[in-house]
């Protein structure tokens, strides 16, 4: 599996109600090459994205990454659940 193929994924859920672990629901908006989270009012590009799907690779990295940034986190595990 690629980025390519996580990128569709984000794309194809967009606009869908997503949880994060601490239950925080909340959308994303998807331009060319970005997110926007209304919510938190945060936009979030394309390449950062990417450089968070590499760095989950790591799993002690991944386990921070589930508390701390938590919206990324969502957005990705929903994208791979929706490819999968």
């Amino acid at each position: 599996m690629t980025f390519n193929d996580i990128w569709e994924g984000i794309i194809r859920c967009r606009g869908n109600v997503i949880t994060t672990k601490e239950n925080t629901k909340f959308t994303y908006v998807v331009n060319e090459n970005s997110i926007f989270i209304p919510k938190a009012n945060w936009k979030i590009t394309k390449s950062e994205l990417e450089g968070a799907v590499k760095m989950l690779q790591n799993p002690s990295f991944a386990k921070n990454a589930a508390i701390g940034s938590s919206y990324v986190y969502a957005i990705i595990f929903n994208a791979l659940e929706e490819i999968q």
